[in-house]
């Protein structure tokens, strides 16, 4: 994902990145004036800038014509930084589920990263949930390997089956310090983990097709 589309509504600031069957969606929950508009970002420049900055300081950023001003902070001390914004030629926000999930399962975050990394040579994976655990597993041309747990709350019809890319998932938990725990919504077609704390982090994959 190279490129980031920011919506600013009135319930925040709304980032959003789209690649191929995977959606990555964001809601920034900090002060906020409402201007409505949209832009987009370069998300490796973003990145750069972002690597730079320490657990105590804060972010604020500002459009001002076609640039983004870009503050890292604390009470001493400021960085600044300007952005070049691109053009979105159609500003839309990321679309939201259509339908109820048949299943939600909610469990500690680091529990599910430490279950991915487990799996982490692997490039696909299966989730499997049952009204007793979640199971994730897979093979590859040499080897297999499952990860279970049992600590699982669990809502609405269980006995769901999905594969997903393993990649997204784990890139996806590197954000484990968002919220100590994570839903993941089981939807016909699709996966999306939700991370809320600070800012709501969502995930959404399209279920992979064929076999392990």
């Amino acid at each position: 994902m190279h490129e980031l589309t920011f919506h600013a509504t009135r319930d925040g600031l709304i980032a959003h990145a789209r690649a191929g069957g995977v959606l990555l969606c964001a809601r920034f929950h900090g002060e906020y004036t409402y201007l409505p508009s949209s832009f987009g970002l370069s998300a490796d420049e973003l990145a750069r800038l972002l690597r730079t900055a320490t657990p105590n300081q804060a972010v604020a950023m500002r459009v001002e014509g076609t640039d983004l001003k870009f503050e890292l902070f604390t009470d001493t001390c400021t960085s600044r930084f300007t952005i070049a914004t691109l053009d979105v030629p159609t500003p839309s926000l990321a679309p939201a589920a259509t339908s109820e999930p048949r299943c939600t399962v909610q469990l500690r975050t680091d529990r599910l990263r430490s279950m991915l990394r487990d799996l982490r040579h692997l490039e696909r994976v299966a989730i499997e949930v049952t009204t007793e655990h979640l199971m994730l597993y897979g093979r590859t041309d040499n080897s297999d390997g499952e990860a279970i747990t049992s600590e699982i709350t669990t809502e609405g019809a269980p006995d769901v089956f999905g594969v997903y890319p393993v990649g997204y998932l784990l890139h996806f938990l590197k954000s484990q310090h968002v919220a100590q725990m994570i839903v993941m919504a089981f939807h016909e077609k699709n996966l999306t983990l939700t991370l809320s704390g600070d800012a709501t982090l969502c995930l959404t994959l399209d279920e992979l097709g064929g076999e392990l």
